[in-house]
């Protein structure tokens, strides 16, 4: 079997997303290429208060109730989660980076509050709800 280059360097291969104390939510590069987000044009956010996790619906339904536009980039896509944050009352001391995977039973990206690495440290974050 013949090398296989690798070009992907600098570029974390695991799925994540940031979400920003202002209420930014970004994806990464991993999760752009393995969630196809580029197929899509809005997102719909979730909030599960029992379990603290957030739930993403990829849609390309304009219309539909709480779409919120989701800007795609080469290197990732982002959305802003402003006015979800402040509805639910997230609050984070700082960014924060958490794994991110496709729930089976909704078929949402979801992500665990309680999961969460402040961005720069290894900090393990707790989100105050």
């Amino acid at each position: 079997m013949p090398f296989v280059r690798f070009t992907q360097s600098g570029r974390i291969s695991t799925p994540r997303v940031s979400l920003s104390r202002i209420g930014m939510l970004t994806f990464n590069h991993a999760s752009r290429i393995k969630y196809k987000l580029q197929d899509y044009n809005h997102v719909v956010l979730y909030y599960d208060d029992e379990r603290r996790r957030i739930g993403i619906e990829l849609t390309n339904n304009t219309g539909a109730d709480g779409a919120t536009r989701l800007r795609v980039r080469s290197t990732g896509a982002d959305v802003s989660a402003k006015s979800f944050m402040s509805f639910f009352a997230i609050q984070l001391n700082a960014t924060t980076s958490y794994p991110l995977c496709r729930d089976e039973e909704t078929g949402y990206l979801v992500f665990d509050l309680e999961e969460g690495r402040e961005r720069g440290t290894s900090t393990k974050a707790k989100a105050q709800v």
